[in-house]
């Protein structure tokens, strides 16, 4: 019973030590969507696949899939990519994608700043203000007139959106559309 005890506690102390990890590395701990903001990045993307076939859609920072696994299984006709570099994080979605598979959903650890957006259709972003401002040289380097950006929480540094929403969640949350946008 004592090894079975000393194992359970050495995982808690890894798992606690790696999300704490993270946090300082990143300046944020890895926090889900919430469902009302998932319900109304659903709808904006839908809206948006009306005017225009969206293929793929990026979620930079995926966290525990709050976003990217419920998107894959609403929309089984989008490849969905999920970028994650936060190991608990990563195998939490891991975990959840051995018992529920989605054949459309690409998870990988990997720190999407080395990665090129300009094959994806629509940016999803739920991060911090730091990597939004590191994201928006990003963007104006990769990205075109036809590509779509949707934030939540934190907008684009310096870009004006073309919509926002205020949901009526707990935080009062901001969903931020960009499209068109150049520099």
């Amino acid at each position: 019973m004592l090894i079975l005890e000393m194992m359970i506690i050495s995982l808690g102390i890894y798992i606690v030590s790696s999300i704490t990890f993270f946090t300082v590395k990143y300046g944020i701990s890895p926090m889900p969507t919430s469902a009302e903001v998932r319900k109304r990045v659903f709808q904006l993307i839908e809206e948006k696949h009306t005017k225009k076939p969206i293929r793929t859609i990026v979620d930079l920072g995926s966290g525990w899939g709050s976003l990217a696994i419920p998107l894959a299984k609403a929309m089984p006709h989008v490849t969905i990519y999920a970028y994650e570099t936060s190991h608990i994080p990563y195998l939490y979605c891991k975990l959840r994608l051995y018992f529920s598979p989605q054949e459309n959903l690409i998870l990988q650890k990997v720190d999407f700043f080395s990665v090129p957006l300009q094959s994806y259709d629509i940016i999803l972003c739920y991060l911090y203000p730091k990597a939004m401002k590191k994201l928006r040289s990003k963007f104006e380097q990769e990205l075109n007139a036809s590509h779509i950006v949707i934030s939540h929480t934190f907008s684009v540094p310096t870009w004006k959106a073309n919509e926002v929403w205020q949901i009526n969640d707990l935080f009062r949350t901001k969903i931020y559309l960009y499209e068109r946008r150049l520099p």
